[in-house]
């Protein structure tokens, strides 16, 4: 079960009356997994989070915004040359 939208600061997850064998956290993810469920139907999470998230997605460029920018086709060889040399080299 998704605890948080930000990851969570590791070992300081506490559940009130629940062993730490019955459950594991991934603390990046916020996400709590129970070993075994408590019997109660309901029980009380305190815990610290990180003011960011610790694997954000990352994208680079999206292809639809790119595919729209015009470009010069790179398999064409320009003619003009840039570089004069005068004198010996």
């Amino acid at each position: 079960m998704r605890l948080d939208t930000i990851s969570i600061v590791p070992r300081t997850l506490s559940i009130a009356g629940v062993p730490d064998s019955e459950y594991h956290l991934d603390f990046i993810k916020a996400i709590l997994y129970w070993k075994q469920k408590p019997s109660a139907d309901s029980v009380l999470l305190t815990y610290r989070v990180f003011p960011f998230k610790l694997n954000p997605v990352a994208q680079h460029l999206n292809y639809d915004s790119v595919s729209k920018i015009p470009f010069r086709d790179p398999t064409k060889f320009c003619h003009q040359s840039i570089w004069f040399f005068k004198g010996n080299v």
